[in-house]
C-alpha cells in the first residue's frame, strides 16, 4: 500500500508499530518495540526510493524499552504538515492509544 500511495501523495507520515519497522531497516535501536521483520526490506526498499516522501517520528515516548507514543516534536512536524494538506488519509494509531499515557500523539494528530 506505501508503495502504491507514494506514487500518489506529497507524504506519508509514519508512527505506531510502521516507524519501528523503518527504524529497524535503518539500522536503529527500537529496544523492545514490535516489528514486523518480514516487512524491513520493504522498508529499505521504501526509504531508498522515497526519501523525500517518507515523514518518520523523530522522538518518541516510551516505556520499559519499547516505543509507544510519538514524542513532542514529532507531534509538531506531523501536524506542520497535516495543516498544509489538501487530503490526509488516516491508518491507524500513532501510539498504544488504549494506555492515556501514549494517547497523546494519536489524539493531538487527529
Amino acid at each position: 500500500i506505501l508503495e502504491h500511495l507514494a506514487t500518489k501523495v506529497d507524504h506519508i507520515l509514519v508512527g505506531g508499530a510502521c516507524a519501528n519497522v523503518f527504524y529497524r531497516a535503518l539500522g536503529k535501536d527500537i529496544g523492545r518495540s514490535y516489528v514486523e521483520t518480514s516487512m524491513i526490506e520493504t522498508c529499505i526498499a521504501l526509504l531508498q526510493k522515497y526519501p523525500e516522501k517518507l515523514v518518520l517520528p523523530v522522538d518518541f515516548v516510551s516505556s520499559q524499552e519499547m516505543y509507544l507514543d510519538i514524542g513532542a516534536k514529532t507531534i509538531k512536524n506531523f501536524s506542520t504538515v497535516i495543516t498544509q494538506s489538501h487530503t490526509v488519509i488516516w491508518a491507524g494509531p500513532m501510539g498504544k492509544y488504549e494506555e492515556k499515557k501514549f494517547a497523546k500523539g494519536t489524539i493531538r494528530s487527529e
